[in-house]
């Protein structure tokens, strides 16, 4: 079940175009020489990513014999994503997602994030597996199986999901990529159905990655 959570991500190609990164900053004004380089800087490498994301794109996933196969689900509110902001912060890298709708009585959820740096690509997954029991999490990556510090808060009242990964699960990169599915099974749907969000993109068949978000010091 727990691979079925994450064979979205995992099978999606690479990034097929550039994205387009909302709220990239620039000095308005530098005081003096050294304000100014920081700025430039700071523009050149930000460290906080947002990309909005359609709503009404959830899609219905269908497992037969192996093949998956895709149909959309525009009616669906739950789980569509609206947007996903990284924040690549000292310590950790901080990801949000925002939803239309997020509600407690799935019969199996799972929020997948997955970060791409210049020496892995790391995958961490949280997941419940009925209604009312406790959200638990996994993670892989570079030769990884766990990941001590990875924390998450849930928040139903503002339909939202945030995951930090701790740097050094991610062996402290200069620089990340991120991507995130949301999926689901409501009521029973028939066979091996579920629904899914992708961002950034609107498709479940190539996700792209957010633009790097880069760490402060870099």
């Amino acid at each position: 079940m727990k691979s079925r959570l994450s064979s979205t991500l995992v099978a999606a190609a690479l990034v097929a175009s550039p994205l387009l990164v909302i709220g990239a900053g620039t000095d308005a004004g530098a005081e003096t020489t050294l304000h100014a380089a920081a700025a430039s800087s700071a523009a050149h490498h930000p460290s906080v990513r947002q990309v909005r994301d359609s709503r009404g794109d959830v899609q219905k996933v269908t497992d037969r014999a192996g093949q998956e196969t895709f149909a959309p689900a525009p009616s669906r509110r739950h789980g569509d994503i609206t947007s996903l902001r990284v924040r690549h912060a000292g310590s950790a890298v901080v990801a949000t997602v925002r939803m239309r709708s997020l509600s407690r009585h799935d019969r199996l959820f799972g929020a997948v994030l997955q970060l791409r740096t210049g020496r892995a690509t790391y995958t961490a997954v949280l997941f419940r597996m009925a209604p009312g029991e406790p959200l638990s999490t996994d993670f892989e990556g570079g030769g990884e199986t766990a990941c001590a510090g990875l924390r998450h808060h849930v928040s139903y009242r503002h339909d939202r999901i945030t995951i930090a990964v701790p740097r050094t699960c991610l062996g402290s990169p200069a620089w990340v990529r991120a991507r995130a599915v949301i999926d689901y099974f409501g009521r029973p749907v028939g066979g091996e159905s579920f629904f899914a969000d992708a961002a950034p993109g609107s498709t479940l068949v190539r996700i792209p990655f957010m633009a790097k978000a880069w760490h402060p010091g870099a």
